[in-house]
């Protein structure tokens, strides 16, 4: 092989022809020797020309130079992007972050042409509301104490019935402890809160309530007093029987504090506050003082409250507040004048609250929500100029403190920027609403109006304000005043037959609350889930049919929430139902779903502590007693009636109460241990509780437990999850349910054995019925005294996998000493033998309790083997859907599987007594909060 020569001025390396000789050669001697191979720099060829040779000569030669590739062309896309500069930066386009741009004129231009063209429309103002509540429609029942003694037939039985025997017909309010005065801020209905609150506040420490004051704020920079707003006569008249109220302090107290009521002790009360607060801490101080101030007083009382304080509540709001006379008039014209304007669709028409305001200081209640909502609406450089500056005027540096950083897009997406008026209209067009719709539009003056209401004034050209329908005369003595112009809208908006809230406030949640309580327990109101509108408002691409159906949908979800009942934490203001309403279907009004706190007439009282509460103590009750139900006398008597059959089954009947045993009732249930009371439920109550399970099945999760119910093997149920079960919600599933795998072999709605053990706590449906006074009555017409609901069950028994239950005492699982369990077994569809209905061992109750269901270190166990029973002792309990069968606790009762196709769903209550009886502490349920009795007699 011949060795390479380099050539030094290229740094290439070529190979040398084959010499003759071999002598050493060296690469000095090679620099201009000829060869006749292929040379780039051969003459008679151009620059460009030669230029090109060489690249691909070089490529060809050394291929090593691929290497540097990814380098040239890095370097090249470099000089390319930098226009042939490498000191210019690359240019990076900007993407708008979703949200963050106003698109929604770009929709609008895009929708109108086909908007116009739909004539698919029906008449939506006529048919927007098609569901009612399957659980039956719901009527105003908020009783006044002058209209009867049924206020309190349950909460103090033994009270009622000497009420009754006594024959009063009036109850005189106890001797005041005090006065109490309220200063109410904020707009129009956070002040009607603070009203209300402060009405129950009042009446539950037996207290006189001095006129609210309302508070001028610089915001909101309205004078008005009480009376200017609201009938004070009426309200005074309305609530005389349940809380005293005056319009001036006598001039022997306010002597004390130099005749100024900002001298007076002003209480300090935290947000939300439980009424348990003011009994342990306002009370003392109140007795002590014989005035106290409470300011402000918005929202400083808890939203779940025993019922009695809840009913004061209802009374105030939904009966005592009554606009005055001149406000409630004006108000009421301009309602005919839209019922009038709306006769094609018969005097119906749809009322918008929208808080697209103007940027200023006065507004309708609540003042620059444009700006507060830091949103950005396509304005330009002005309309972020007024924002800042009515931002930095009404919430100074709360905007631009060091940090804060605002995403206008951020706050879109998530639905809190106000809609306007645009928005407003494209949406109600997609829900089916016709340009020939009449709309009220209640707000302050728009924002930007001129330009912003000009697209919904070209949809509905039949839109009304109050500015439109009363004369600059009419409305001449409200203006200025925010909260009385607030009100007149109220008024308009409460009798639409549609109502629509573009954003949250306490305007919109009055309103709710309010038409629930006129309209049969809904709202009628459209709520618009903003966050899917923000998304599609923000797709200039959508189709109208696309859109249209959007809307549908979401119209009827409004529609399907219109019926809602209060949760634990929900405002009753908002959900009337049940607190404030009764079913059409009930005879006697329902208690409340959010009943928490001790029973009103249970709190035992020393005479410094002795209050009424809700101005329900009747006249024989006074300062120097202990404020117990009755007197010794009384009881007697009472007890003595009460022990008479024909007497109380006569009152009973004279008293409209449902659920009482009869003599002969009685008397079976002691003999045989167990009775049927039929068509103790109704359908409308059965398919209250079948719907609400539902709703709970479909948001349960299968995958977060998989706990399998069965008595034959307890032992598999020693985890926390069942422990737990006792405060909570749980679920338990057949012991078929699932296959080798652990897989579910059918769906979750047909693998469930039951749903346990707090339903009647914490679900407002399942709760109303098992508090309800047909569940309380029967338990006081067995003798209980202080009854608490210990756990409650829903049972499904599926078809072909239902579960046995095998023979069985109830006491053995909830044991108290004295034994006291009553089981209370709600049949929500037939139940035959087919299907596994019950079956009993009658009698079989006076043989005793033969073994207990123990909680100990280890788990839980029996602590004797089962006895063996003879299967002809049973009976069987078919009963229909709507049957109650009642249990003693030591009956002997058991359930076989259900190899039928049809289901057994049934309603299952267990009841103990806590009037002189101990609860286990080895029971396998040891609860952390105590349960509150269903009365105290």
């Amino acid at each position: 092989m011949h060795p390479k020569n380099r050539v030094s001025n290229s740094g290439q390396s070529i190979p040398s022809p084959p010499a003759p000789e071999s002598p050493l050669r060296s690469p000095k001697y090679h620099h201009g020797r000829k060869s006749g191979r292929f040379n780039p720099f051969q003459p008679g060829r151009t620059l460009a020309h030669r230029l090109s040779r060489l690249l691909l000569y070089v490529l060809l030669r050394r291929q090593r130079i691929f290497l540097f590739a990814p380098l040239i062309y890095i370097s090249g896309m470099l000089l390319y992007m930098g226009a042939a500069s490498v000191d210019v930066s690359p240019v990076v386009r900007h993407r708008h972050s979703p949200g963050s741009v106003y698109r929604s004129p770009q929709v609008y231009e895009k929708l109108k042409v086909y908007m116009k063209a739909d004539n698919s429309s029906a008449d939506a103002i006529s048919t927007v509301w098609k569901n009612s509540y399957r659980g039956g429609q719901w009527r105003p029942c908020v009783k006044k104490s002058s209209e009867g003694m049924e206020l309190f037939p349950l909460l103090c039985p033994k009270l009622f019935l000497i009420t009754f025997l006594f024959l009063l017909t009036t109850i005189d309010l106890p001797e005041s402890n005090g006065y109490i005065y309220v200063e109410a801020n904020g707009g129009l209905n956070q002040q009607r809160t603070s009203i209300c609150n402060a009405v129950a506040v009042a009446g539950y420490l037996n207290a006189t309530l001095l006129i609210p004051n309302f508070h001028f704020h610089s915001i909101w920079r309205d004078p008005s007093k009480f009376k200017d707003i609201y009938d004070e006569e009426y309200f005074i008249s309305t609530l005389k029987n349940d809380v005293q109220v005056v319009d001036r302090i006598p001039n022997y107290i306010m002597e004390r504090f130099d005749y100024n009521l900002t001298n007076v002790f002003n209480f300090k009360i935290k947000a939300w506050s439980s009424i348990r607060y003011y009994k342990e801490v306002v009370l003392p101080k109140l007795l002590e003082e014989k005035l106290i101030r409470i300011s402000p007083f918005a929202n400083r009382l808890s939203f779940d409250a025993p019922p009695a304080v809840q009913r004061l509540r209802c009374l105030a709001n939904y009966e005592a507040l009554r606009f005055a006379s001149p406000i409630l008039s004006l108000g009421e014209t301009l309602v005919a004048r839209m019922k009038e304007r709306s006769a094609n669709s018969g005097g119906k028409y749809l009322s918008v609250h929208l808080r697209f305001e103007e940027v200023s200081i006065v507004s309708i209640e609540n003042v620059d929500m444009v700006a507060f909502s830091c949103c950005v609406f396509d304005g330009g450089k002005l309309e972020i100029e007024d924002m800042q500056r009515a931002r930095e005027r009404g919430w100074k540096g709360k905007f631009t403190k060091p940090g804060r950083v605002i995403r206008p897009g951020a706050i879109r997406i998530n639905g809190k920027c106000p809609l306007t008026p645009l928005e407003v209209g494209l949406m109600l067009r997609g829900m089916g609403f016709d340009n020939k719709t009449y709309i009220f539009l209640a707000s302050g003056k728009i924002y930007n109006s001129e330009k912003t209401m000009a697209p919904l004034l070209e949809m509905f050209p039949n839109l009304q304000t109050k500015e439109m329908l009363a004369s600059v005369e009419e409305l001449a003595p409200y203006k200025g005043f925010s909260s009385r112009m607030a009100a007149i809208d109220y008024t308009v908006c409460l009798h639409s037959e549609v109502f629509v809230t573009t954003q949250g406030g306490n305007f919109p949640h009055f309103l709710m609350g309010h038409r629930r309580y006129l309209y049969g327990g809904h709202s009628k109101t459209i709520r618009p889930d903003k966050r899917r509108l923000a998304l599609l408002f923000d797709n200039p691409n959508i189709g109208w049919r696309t859109f249209k159906r959007q809307m549908l949908n979401m119209r009827s979800h409004s529609d399907t929430k219109g019926v809602e009942l209060k949760r634990p934490n929900d405002s009753i203001y908002t959900f009337p139902c049940p607190d404030c309403m009764c079913r059409t279907n009930r005879s006697v009004k329902a208690r409340s779903s959010s009943a928490t706190g001790q029973n009103v007439y249970n709190v035992q009282r020393t005479k410094t502590e002795n209050f009424a509460i809700g101005g329900m103590t009747p006249a024989w009750t006074g300062p120097d007693r202990t404020g117990e139900c009755s007197s010794d006398f009384a009881v007697a008597e009472s007890n003595k009636l009460l022990t008479t059959p024909w007497f109380y089954d006569s009152f009973a009947t004279a008293m409209g109460i449902v659920g009482n045993l009869t003599p002969q009732q009685r008397q079976s249930f002691d003999s045989q241990g167990f009775i049927v009371i039929e068509s103790f439920a109704s359908p409308e109550e059965i398919e209250a509780l079948r719907k609400r399970m539902d709703e709970l099945v479909q948001d349960f999760d299968p995958t977060e437990t998989a706990s399998i119910f069965s008595t034959k093997n307890q032992l598999k149920l020693t985890n926390e999850y069942f422990y737990e079960s006792a405060e909570k919600i749980s679920f338990f599933f057949e012991e078929k349910a699932f296959d080798d795998s652990g897989n579910l072999k059918q769906s979750k709605e047909l693998s469930i054995n039951k749903v346990g053990h707090a339903l009647h706590e914490i679900d407002p449906v399942f709760k109303e019925f098992s508090c309800s006074e047909k569940v309380s009555s029967l338990l006081f017409s067995l003798g209980y005294k202080r009854p608490v609901v210990i756990q409650s069950m829903y049972i499904f028994k599926q078809p072909g996998i239902g579960g046995e239950v095998t023979p069985h005492q109830d006491n053995s699982f909830l044991y108290t000493e004295p034994k006291t369990c009553t089981g209370l077994w709600l049949a929500l569809e037939d139940a035959t033998v087919v299907n596994g209905c019950l079956w009993a061992i009658p009698e079989s109750h006076k043989n005793g309790l033969v073994r207990r269901f123990i909680r100990g270190e280890d788990g839980v166990y029996f602590d004797n083997p089962s006895p063996s029973y003879d299967q002809k002792d049973f009976v069987p309990i078919e009963v229909k859907a709507g049957s109650l069968v009642v249990i003693h606790g030591d009956l002997i009762h058991q359930s076989f599987e259900n190899q039928s196709s049809n289901s057994r769903h049934a309603y299952s209550l267990h009841v103990v007594d806590t009037e002189g009886c101990k609860w286990a502490e080895d029971n396998w349920m040891q609860r952390k909060v105590k349960p509150e009795p269903l009365y105290a007699s």
